[in-house]
């Protein structure tokens, strides 16, 4: 049994020389380094590296490893979340002011539209608050009801025509 243990032992020796030379020329090249390009490039299976942790973490090493001076940096994973999280960031900056511009010009439309109405000034909550205690409700239903009765108290009453 000796003989096929020691056989055994070599061969992974071998393998693992190939994977470790591979490896060596992917860090030269501007090649992508994954387990699976660097088992293709020492005729390796994946399994291989995976049963192998300390191979498989120069492989992760690797691929995280900021690229040399006068190479061309390649895209990573990290780089590209990195920049994911940044525009959905950025789109919900975005989406905010877009809430608040639209809150703005509704405001402006409304008081335009209430101003060639031809009513008056607009009414305000400090206008109504004396003669109408339920202003202050958040309901709009609740403002609107509120400024109809205002309304119609100050009005003057009229003689009805017959």
């Amino acid at each position: 049994m000796t003989n096929m243990s020691d056989g055994r032992r070599a061969d992974s020796v071998r393998r693992r020389e190939r994977v470790l030379k591979a490896l060596d020329t992917m860090l030269r090249s501007d090649a992508d380094i994954t387990v699976s390009a660097l088992a293709r490039a020492a005729r390796v299976d994946r399994t291989f590296l995976y049963r192998h942790c300390d191979l498989l973490r120069r492989v992760h090493a690797a691929a995280a490893a900021s690229p040399q001076e006068g190479r061309i940096a390649a895209v990573s994973r990290a780089s590209l979340q990195t920049d994911l999280a940044n525009a959905l960031e950025r789109n919900k900056c975005l989406a905010t002011q877009v809430r608040q511009l639209e809150k703005r010009l509704s405001e402006a439309l409304g008081e335009a539209a209430w101003a060639e109405s031809g009513l008056g000034r607009q009414p305000t909550p400090t206008n109504f608050s004396d003669a109408s205690p339920c202003w202050n409700r958040t309901s709009p239903t609740s403002k609107v009801s509120s400024m109809n009765v205002t309304m119609n108290w100050r009005l003057p009453e009229r003689p009805t025509e017959n």
